[in-house]
């Protein structure tokens, strides 16, 4: 592994500090970060599964369907619909923006008495709305279909493989502090 030998004073040009034996995991953070959406993607979409169909209801609750068009209908839909699209990685920022407002708004609705989530068991949405605005700004990640449609429209050549946006920003900021 190259080592960073030379003094901010040489003028010769410095070696890089990755070596290609360190990037035998590039794609671990990518795929960590593909866990934590298909997660709590597959944990909201449990909520409309819930909602609309009510299975996965614990011992002794009952069942009502919600009216339709009504406000838990539609939320319960959006949680569905947004959770199966946003674990396959389709349309990743709008639908994670979109359900990271739903999770607030059920937040709110929910817990309008006592805002303190853990005193009304209501601590899974406001963590499943800080993970979709954190996954609204950073992105689809490299496992996700926006990322294969991505790649088929940008491909250069059949040879070519692009690199993890991970490793792009790596060397971007050793650039900037040379």
């Amino acid at each position: 592994m190259p080592v960073h030998t030379s003094s901010p004073r040489a003028r010769t040009p410095v070696e890089p500090i990755t070596a290609p034996r360190s990037l035998r995991g590039w794609w671990i953070p990518d795929l960590a970060f593909a866990l934590l959406r298909v997660v709590a993607a597959l944990l909201l979409a449990q909520r409309g599964v819930e909602t609309h169909f009510g299975d996965l209801l614990g011992a002794g609750r009952a069942f009502h369907a919600p009216l339709m068009w009504s406000e838990p209908w539609i939320v319960g839909w959006l949680e569905l619909a947004g959770g199966a699209l946003l674990a396959i990685g389709l349309f990743t920022r709008l639908v994670a923006f979109v359900l990271a407002v739903v999770s607030a708004f059920v937040f709110v609705v929910e817990n309008a008495p006592r805002y303190w989530p853990i005193a009304n068991g209501a601590e899974v949405l406001a963590l499943l709305c800080v993970a979709f605005l954190a996954i609204a700004a950073i992105g689809p990640g490299l496992f996700s279909v926006d990322a294969l449609i991505g790649t088929r429209r940008t491909r250069m050549s059949p040879m070519t493989v692009n690199i993890s946006p991970w490793i792009k920003r790596q060397y971007r900021r050793r650039e900037l502090t040379r």
